[in-house]
Parts: C-alpha cells; structure tokens; sequence
C-alpha cells in the first residue's frame, strides 16, 4: 500500500486508538462507528506490515513500532491542522461532537448543569463527558488525548499544557442536618470538638483542606471518609457531621439539601480554578470553541 493511501482521516484514526488502547472509545471520540474504527486499523496493519495494538494481561498495548510511528503521525497532524485547518470554521448549531473534561466531581457537579442548558439551546448535538476518576493524573488523560481540558486547582501541569484562571473559590464548612450550633459562626473550638467527615483522595491542588482538617480536628474526630461528593452528601442528610468543600458547591449543596453553612474559623488559601488543554489542540477551532464557552460560563465577573 503506497503512503498516498494514508489520508489525514486513517491517521486521525491511528492516533487517536494508539492513545486511548480501546476501539470504543476512539469511536465515541471521533463520531464514528466501531466497524469504520475495526476497517481503518485492518488497513494500517497491513500497510506497515505490524499488528500496531496487542491484547496484553494489562489490556490493549501498542507495539514498539506503533510507538515509533505515532511521534510522526502525530507531527504529521499537528501540520495539517495548523496550516489547513486553522481558518476552518466550527458551527455549534450543526456539529456532532463529544468534548470531555477531567474534574472532581464537586468540579463536575458545579460545571455541568449550566453546561448542559447552554448546549441545548446552542449547540444541541455536542455532548460533554465528565471524567472524575482521580485515579489517573490530569497530565496523563490529556497527554493521552483521553479528555479535552482538566478543570480544578492543579499545580503540575506546565510545559506543553496552556492554562487559562476561570474563577478563585474559597471554602466554607458544610454543616450535617443533626449538626448543633447555637451560634450564628462557627468558633475554632467547636470545629475541633466537631465530628468530621472528608473527601478522599482528592488530587494535587486540594490537598490544603485535608491537612487542615487533620491537623486541628480532635483525635478521633475525622468520623469518615467517604470517595467522592454524592457520598459526601448522603452523609450530611443524615447525620451531625461537618465537612470543609469548596464554597461555590457547597453554598449550592447547602441551598438545595438546607443544610448550614458556616465560613471556616481557621485561615485556607484560596483555590485558583483553572482550565488546562494540550498544545495539540490549542489551535483547534472546535476545542477553541469549547474553551471560550467555558470561560463565558464560569469566569469570575
């Protein structure tokens, strides 16, 4: 097969199932069927003459050669974008398309209902995922081309990575519905006598609140912890617990369930929300729609 054969679509394609290692999920990215997906690795094997991604006790790997071949592929790309599609209009009202951003899902849960009523009514084809697992590094899932943006307070991410400030949040302790307190504040020492209740893990930039909690709670007095926000919640509907959350969700939480809110009597620096993205879609126009829908959204005023 002459190299003519490999169109900007059949490398597209190459890169973007070496990067996720899952035939599904390079489909759901690209707006595509799972059999296009299956047809177009057939071709490229047997064009560089290599099975390119192996079925391994770890799942789907690349082979030595596919690694070598995707530096190219993906320069090739990088290429073509730039100099042939940069004044390539995106139009929202007509595009079928699926952006993704990494978050906690306190992030999520603040970002996602305005997201969606916007979308609806602007852009009614294109979908967002949410990808709250804390599991794997930011970094990773957007150097892996996994997720389009990575929204939160992460301090490791330079380098290849545009960052863009979209609002500064502080915290606020989030009382459970049994939770006593007879004064209008919350004192230092009815925090430290309280019994509460944390998120964990949480990944870097979020980390201030735990040490916080841990370090003036009583000994014994972290009652739970609990994996994500739901859970966090569920907790507090039922219980005399309090936690330390970030003020936007958790000012909303308190609204929605009527629960207290109470500003934290001991001093926590401020959380610098940003929106991260690789430089492989910084030029993108769809991704650069994406970016400043986010930020007429949830930019601070």
């Amino acid at each position: 097969m002459h190299i003519s054969n490999l169109d900007i679509k059949t490398l597209t394609i190459f890169s973007t199932v070496m990067r996720l290692r899952n035939l599904s999920q390079a489909a759901v990215q690209l707006g595509l069927t799972q059999p296009a997906i299956s047809q177009a690795v057939t071709r490229l094997r047997k064009h560089f003459g290599d099975a390119l991604l192996v079925r391994t006790g770890r799942g789907m790997e690349p082979t030595p050669r596919a690694l070598e071949l995707l530096e190219a592929v993906d320069a090739i790309l990088t290429i073509a974008h730039e100099q042939l599609d940069s004044r390539a209009a995106f139009e929202p009202s007509k595009a079928r398309r699926t952006f993704s951003f990494f978050a906690t899902d306190f992030g999520a849960t603040l970002l996602l209902p305005k997201l969606a009523s916007v979308l609806r009514e602007e852009a009614p084809l294109v979908t967002v995922k949410a990808v709250t697992n804390t599991l794997r590094p930011a970094k990773q899932q957007l150097e892996g081309a996994e997720v389009d943006l990575a929204v939160g307070g992460f301090t490791d991410l330079g380098g290849s990575f545009y960052q863009q400030l979209l609002f500064r949040d502080n915290y606020v302790c989030l009382a459970g519905s049994l939770f006593v307190n007879t004064a209008a504040k919350l004192s230092k020492s009815a925090f430290r006598s309280a019994s509460h209740v944390i998120v964990a893990p949480l990944p870097q930039g979020y980390g201030a609140v735990e040490e916080l909690v841990r370090g003036e709670a009583e000994s014994g007095r972290i009652a739970i912890e609990v994996p994500n926000f739901l859970s966090l919640l569920m907790v507090l509907r039922e219980t005399d617990l309090l936690c330390t959350v970030p003020a936007r969700v958790g000012t909303a939480a308190g609204r929605l369930l009527g629960l207290r809110t109470y500003e934290p009597p001991f001093a926590l620096p401020s959380l610098n929300v940003k929106m991260f993205w690789h430089e492989r879609l910084h030029r993108d126009p769809a991704h650069r729609w994406f970016r400043t829908l986010m930020d007429r959204l949830f930019r601070a005023k």
